[in-house]
């Protein structure tokens, strides 16, 4: 069991302690979503239907089938609830509310002698980090217990500015590209405290508090493909492999009070540059109609295996001898990381001639080997209205839910935290279509 027993060895082996995980290298690109009401509504199962400025990320190839100019800007505010529970204490509740300009662009179709050419720019959110994980209670057995609390909360935001376009370059057969540049950034904070209240050790507090943030950059492209008849769309989209550019900043405070009522404090903040190499994603879909109704079927798959992290960091060893931290990370990365298969449904129905309505499914698989059977995958659900006013105005509400399970091991508290959460959206779209 790790326990904190000699203060002296948390100082000399701090940098060791805090170094890189392969599980830093998938925070930030686990998982994109689209933007606007619509492929909120259909939970992201737009690979063969076209959304507007959306589908610059989900098929520029989509792009063909508009016919008219398109301005769209929309926001939205998510509600993170969660539950967590320590090493077989109870539950503690606890809750995240922010609000986030959601994305903006607009499409442009070019009049071309033959079928279509369609141009786009948008500039959206590709990830939101909101997390939050609060957790007490009593661990250990009555001969060496001790009481723990900590509050972990992450925030912050991935964007994407997208430019790209699609041409009909022969008939009903549709070809597009897009340009992505990301930039973001990531807030990690969170405080431990450690309380020796029955006495079992040779101090009486233990308190650490932690900061975390790095800044990304990145920069891909996607070809997509389209290919449509009379009752029938089917799409391919393929988003290349990325650097992301990461710079992270650090603060670690961390202070000690012995039995004896003497404090030891110490502080290290750290500034690290690392590259990590994004895997490429290959989705498809296909779209029905049947009736009046509209069915999409989609699927995407993730090569986790090929990511790579590259830096200029070292790990120090007991002895203090320096290795590569790229060695122990690639290793990991190809130990632990697995290819995943995210697939679901959209269903669009239109009310009447002025109002449609959208609904979607959506399973998303974990990319880590060996979790339990209920941590292997997040559930996406979402439900909302598209209203046409005048045919010139689209007016969009959508409520989308994920939910899922994880357990989260903290090898320097020995702890284990077993946490269960629901992220509630609300996304609020308008159009002017020209």
């Amino acid at each position: 069991m790790k326990k904190i027993l000699l203060i002296i060895s948390i100082l000399f082996f701090i940098t060791n302690s805090y170094s890189q995980t392969y599980k830093d290298c998938v925070s930030p690109l686990w998982y994109f979503q689209n933007s606007g009401s619509i492929d909120g509504a259909l939970a992201n199962n737009t690979t063969s239907k076209t959304t507007g400025i959306a589908s610059l990320a989900s098929n520029p190839a989509t792009l063909g089938l508009i016919n008219n100019s398109i301005m769209s800007f929309s926001l939205q505010s998510n509600y993170f609830t969660q539950n967590s529970k320590l090493n077989g204490n109870d539950y503690n509740s606890n809750n995240l509310n922010n609000s986030y300009f959601d994305g903006m662009g607009f499409v442009y179709p070019i009049p071309v002698y033959n079928g279509s050419m369609v141009m786009g720019l948008s500039y959206t959110q590709s990830s939101i980090f909101d997390n939050l994980i609060d957790t007490e209670g009593i661990i250990g057995s009555s001969e060496d217990a001790w009481e723990f609390q900590q509050r972990i909360e992450e925030t912050g935001v991935l964007n994407s500015l997208r430019i790209g376009g699609a041409v009909e370059f022969k008939r009903n057969l549709f070809l597009g590209m897009t340009l992505n540049y990301y930039n973001g950034y990531r807030n990690y904070n969170s405080r431990a405290y450690d309380y020796d209240k029955f006495g079992n050790w040779d101090y009486s507090e233990f308190i650490q508090t932690k900061s975390i943030n790095p800044d990304y950059t990145g920069f891909n492209f996607n070809i997509g493909l389209l290919y449509r008849t009379e009752n029938l769309n089917f799409g391919v989209n393929f988003s290349t492999p990325f650097t992301l550019k990461t710079d992270e900043k650090s603060e670690i405070l961390e202070k000690n009070v012995t039995d004896e009522n003497i404090e030891i404090t110490t502080k290290n903040t750290y500034n690290i540059l690392y590259n990590i190499k994004s895997p490429a994603v290959f989705s498809s879909g296909i779209t029905m109609n049947l009736g009046k109704l509209e069915l999409s079927l989609d699927m995407k798959m993730q090569n986790w295996h090929n990511m790579e992290f590259e830096s200029d960091l070292s790990d120090i060893d007991d002895d203090g001898n320096k290795t590569s931290t790229d060695i122990r990370i690639n290793q990991n990365i190809r130990k632990y990381l697995k290819t995943t298969t995210d697939y679901g449904i959209g269903i669009s129905i239109p009310i009447n001639n002025e109002i449609l309505l959208n609904t979607g499914y959506r399973v998303i698989s974990r990319p880590f080997y060996d979790l339990a059977d209920d941590e292997q995958q997040v559930h996406l659900a979402g439900i909302g209205f598209q209203i046409k006013l005048l045919n010139i105005i689209s007016l969009g509400i959508t409520y989308q839910t994920e939910i899922g399970k994880q357990t989260i091991e903290d090898t320097y508290f020995d702890t284990s935290t077993f946490q269960k959460y629901q992220n509630h959206k609300i996304i609020f779209s308008t159009s002017l279509i020209l």
